[in-house]
């Protein structure tokens, strides 16, 4: 059993271990709290683990959690219990703020000023071995914390590997999309500092991969509560993860017409999914309605200053003149900091190859049952994802492409699509 296992999917196994190696590595060499909004985030785990409570979020603008304040909790328990278990002080959380923010704050360099000085945009103030940092224990802390996102990285690999296997015939193309997913830079950026995007990709991209073998194998109850627990975990990690739920629901009336179109299979598959979704993210739900009015969290965001968040949205032209930050973030940028014109070259020379795939392949797209159904899926979970996003960008300034990983899965088995087409037009390219 394991010689087949291996035999199989050797290849991935030896593509997750240099994922995990990248990401270990990054997250030791990446310096304490440059990780975007990290602070917030470690300080969200620290109020939970010396608390054991939520963050008010009342006091969003004065609290050490800040706008994390409405943030759902799933990611930030997981990172407590890590504290536990290493039985890390009880750092007060104001005190990391104000440590942060004051004490050993760059005052040379702003992340949102677009000017690039002469700096090397570091946030805060670190030295050799973090002694200018001033605090060894909250960067031990701060370090062992990181394991939490490794982990749920590998959970995104695992999750990309698995739906590109069901969309693929040939193994070769499943590892490159999912080679390509799991080493962008932003990818492993995103897997190595404490942050609750990491367990959102994750949890969404496993709810992709589900939602694909449903189409591919056949639905069953077990699987339709899977998908509806996976979803509930996702937008438990943060609320943004449920822009693929309409995929889902795709999925669902897909599946519901191919087993004749009957009302009471339609019911009873969406309670599948409703019931685990509910169980698990309701009650958070609830409590953000009964007590603050705002079951989704978000209120939170909304910074007094007015350049960070508009109370109305832009105009249409200021929105889309942040398109190719969101483009070029997408593919690799660390925290606030751009990597090299060459980097985003070869990435847009892969995107280009992809769309040039698709111009020259789309009359050989096989456009049977399986292959339309997966390919509107996928769209609508990119789409919603894209969506989500642009409105999100309209009030609130400096959004990073990170925030639409939730749809990773989507979007590299649509690149991944493009090079195949292309591939066919070279039989060379596309062997085994």
């Amino acid at each position: 059993m394991n010689d087949r296992l291996l035999r199989e999917h050797g290849r991935f196994f030896l593509l997750l271990i240099v994922f995990i190696a990248g990401s270990l590595v990054h997250a030791r060499s990446l310096a304490a709290m440059e990780g975007s909004d990290e602070p917030l985030h470690f300080n969200y785990a620290l109020h939970l683990y010396t608390h054991n409570q939520l963050p008010d979020r009342d006091t969003y603008r004065t609290n050490s959690t800040r706008q994390a304040s409405g943030q759902p909790p799933l990611a930030y328990w997981i990172t407590a219990q890590i504290l536990r278990l290493i039985d890390a002080p009880h750092f007060d959380g104001d005190a990391v703020w104000t440590h942060t923010q004051v004490t050993v704050r760059n005052r040379w360099y702003w992340p949102h000023d677009p000017v690039r000085r002469g700096d090397n945009q570091n946030v805060y103030l670190h030295g050799r071995d973090e002694i200018a940092f001033a605090w060894p224990e909250l960067v031990a802390a701060l370090r062992a914390a990181r394991i939490v996102s490794v982990g749920f990285g590998v959970l995104t690999v695992i999750g990309l590997y698995g739906a590109a296997r069901e969309v693929f015939e040939q193994q070769s193309w499943a590892l490159t999309a999912t080679a390509i997913g799991a080493l962008l830079p932003t990818m492993l950026h995103l897997s190595s500092y404490v942050t609750n995007d990491s367990a959102a990709v994750a949890f969404a991209s496993l709810a992709t991969w589900q939602t694909l073998a449903l189409l591919k194998r056949g639905s069953t109850v077990w699987r339709w509560l899977l998908i509806g627990a996976l979803l509930g975990l996702a937008g438990l990690a943060k609320i943004n993860a449920l822009l693929i739920a309409p995929g889902v629901g795709v999925a669902l009336l897909i599946d519901w017409r191919a087993h004749g179109g009957r009302l009471p299979r339609l019911l009873r598959d969406g309670l599948l999914i409703g019931l685990p979704l509910t169980v698990i993210l309701g009650p958070w739900l609830l409590w953000g309605l009964v007590n603050y009015g705002d079951p989704l969290g978000i209120n939170t965001h909304q910074h007094a200053d007015a350049w960070l968040f508009a109370a109305d949205p832009q105009p249409l032209r200021a929105t889309l003149a942040q398109l190719p930050h969101l483009y070029t973030s997408y593919w690799a940028q660390l925290a606030t900091v751009p990597l090299t014109t060459a980097t985003y070259a070869v990435f847009t020379l892969i995107a280009g190859l992809a769309l040039l795939g698709y111009g020259v392949g789309i009359r050989r797209i096989d456009w049977r049952a399986q292959g339309w159904q997966i390919a509107l899926v996928l769209g609508v979970i990119a789409l919603g994802a894209f969506a989500g996003m642009f409105r999100w960008m309209q009030q609130l300034a400096f959004t990073g492409g990170r925030l639409l990983y939730p749809a990773h899965v989507a979007i590299m088995i649509g690149v991944v699509g493009g090079l195949v087409l292309l591939g066919r037009r070279f039989p060379r390219w596309d062997r085994r």
